[in-house]
C-alpha cells in the first residue's frame, strides 16, 4: 500500500488539528471550576498559585464584590468556605483554601480576587 505525499500531508494536518483540541492547563482549571469566568476573576499571582499548589493550600485574599458586603453576602462567602475578615463597602479581606476559591468564583457577586500583600508565600 503506497501513500502519496498528499496522504502524508493530510495525516499531518489531521494530527495537528486533533492536538489543538486539547485544552490548555488554564482551560482545564476553568472546566474543573465549572465556570468559564473562573480564572478571569483572579489576579495573576493567584492564578499561578492555583496551577502550582495543592487545593488544601491556605491563602489570604482581597475580594472585590459587585455590592456592599453585608450579612447575606458574608453567609454566601462562608458557605463557599471563605472566612471574611475586615470589610469596607464592596471590598473585604478574607482567607480560605484554593479549593474554596473554585466555589467562590461561581458567586455572581464576586468581581475580582487577588492575593493580599502578605500572601506572597503560602500560609503555614
Amino acid at each position: 500500500m503506497k501513500i502519496g505525499i498528499f496522504g502524508v500531508l493530510g495525516l499531518v494536518i489531521l494530527l495537528s488539528c486533533a492536538q489543538k483540541d486539547q485544552p490548555s492547563p488554564e482551560e482545564k482549571a476553568m472546566k474543573t471550576a465549572g465556570s468559564a469566568e473562573f480564572l478571569q476573576k483572579f489576579g495573576p499571582q493567584l492564578r499561578q498559585r492555583l496551577r502550582t499548589q495543592p487545593d488544601s493550600t491556605e491563602v489570604d485574599l482581597f475580594i472585590r464584590c459587585s455590592r456592599d458586603v453585608d450579612e447575606q453576602l458574608r453567609g454566601k462567602l462562608a458557605a463557599a468556605g471563605i472566612r471574611v475578615g475586615s470589610v469596607t463597602g464592596k471590598m473585604c479581606t478574607a482567607a480560605g483554601t484554593l479549593a474554596a476559591l473554585k466555589k467562590l468564583a461561581q458567586l455572581a457577586e464576586i468581581e475580582y480576587v487577588e492575593l493580599s500583600g502578605t500572601a506572597g508565600k503560602a500560609r503555614d
